[in-house]
């Protein structure tokens, strides 16, 4: 029996081998049987014992197979199990971002918790304050010839310029700064070699890379797009991540938007010059979801009548403009007023 073996099994239909036996027959198969589970390495004392035996002990092997199995399995588990405990209990840098439809910004800190027990109650990424957040970095002590705390306090010393009060109070609401620091904050970082990135499914040790910088970047340029956007519209952060988890294209095409944005208004205003049918702006989600970037439009037919250079339309304009009136509506006001509406 191998080390650590306490036990064997035996099946009920034995008793078939058992009871075609006397009982001093029987008697020294069962002596034998224990004898072999024993490690005595017995020999069989009579051909019919050792006959009786072989289905027996072949059940033996494969149990003890199995057995065998079943205790890697459990030693590996344990491994992996301890491994992972080890892990969250060390003393870790982390770098999350936070953000609502009002607010966003990145908080550096250190604990000795998972990040999902120092903030989430619920085991979702919402803290107990009501900020969603994203882990974008972690370094851990083990993994650091600098301890971490070291790490932290350079960084909020360096960086001091940068922080920024949330509007919600929390554990850790003085260590936070504007996002717009990222970019050299992980720069700063690259000199302690290793950085560890966790997403919420699995931690992975990477280098450190532009991802997340290179997402910043074109969140910018999405900004752009929807304060451009004349229709009705949700905050920055909301209408952001909408558009990334509904288009999995979305960094290819973030940088079509305004172009595409400047042509459809460039068609409205043509239509509004020719008093054509003009449908009212769609809400910005629904643009979006629609992909209405990839919409076409004929080339804005170029009104000769009144070129924009033309004085007296420019100084009608302005006085318009002063009124707080719209552009369209400035074009429609001045053909009215000389009479050609």
């Amino acid at each position: 029996m191998a080390d650590g073996k306490k036990s064997i099994l035996l099946y009920a239909d034995y008793i078939h081998i058992f009871e075609s036996m006397d009982d001093d027959e029987a008697g020294r198969l069962a002596k034998h049987l224990f004898r072999y589970v024993n490690d005595k390495n017995p020999e069989a004392p009579d051909k019919l014992t050792k006959i009786a035996f072989e289905p027996i002990k072949a059940q033996l092997k494969r149990d003890l197979l199995k057995w065998e199995e079943k205790k890697t399995g459990y030693s590996d588990a344990g491994k992996d199990s301890a491994k992972s405990k080890r892990l969250a209990s060390e003393s870790q840098l982390y770098i999350i971002r936070m953000h609502n439809d009002d607010e966003e910004f990145i908080k550096i800190g250190i604990t000795s918790l998972s990040i999902g027990r120092r903030f989430s109650a619920s085991g979702e990424n919402i803290s107990r304050s009501g900020y969603r957040y994203d882990i974008l970095y972690q370094h851990f002590e083990k993994t650091s010839k600098t301890p971490v705390h070291q790490i932290e306090s350079l960084l909020h010393k360096k960086f001091a310029a940068h922080k920024v009060t949330p509007k919600i109070k929390f554990g850790g609401h003085t260590e936070c700064f504007e996002m717009q620091s990222l970019n050299n904050i992980v720069d700063y970082l690259t000199s302690f070699n290793i950085v560890q990135h966790r997403s919420t499914k699995s931690t992975v040790t990477v280098n450190v890379n532009d991802n997340v910088i290179s997402k910043e970047n074109k969140k910018k340029i999405f900004e752009d797009f929807r304060k451009g956007y004349p229709g009705t519209k949700r905050g920055l952060n909301t209408e952001f991540e909408d558009f990334c988890k509904k288009h999995e294209d979305w960094e290819d095409v973030v940088e079509k938007l305004s172009p595409s944005l400047k042509n459809e208004i460039l068609d409205r205003s043509s239509k509004s010059q020719k008093h054509e049918f003009i449908p009212p702006w769609k809400n910005l989600k629904t643009w979006l979801y629609n992909r209405c970037w990839e919409q076409e439009f004929n080339a804005p037919e170029i009104i000769q009548v009144h070129p924009l250079y033309d004085k007296q339309k420019q100084h009608r304009i302005e006085q318009l403009r002063h009124q707080g009136i719209s552009l369209e509506k400035q074009d429609y006001e001045y053909l009215n007023a000389t009479g050609q509406a």
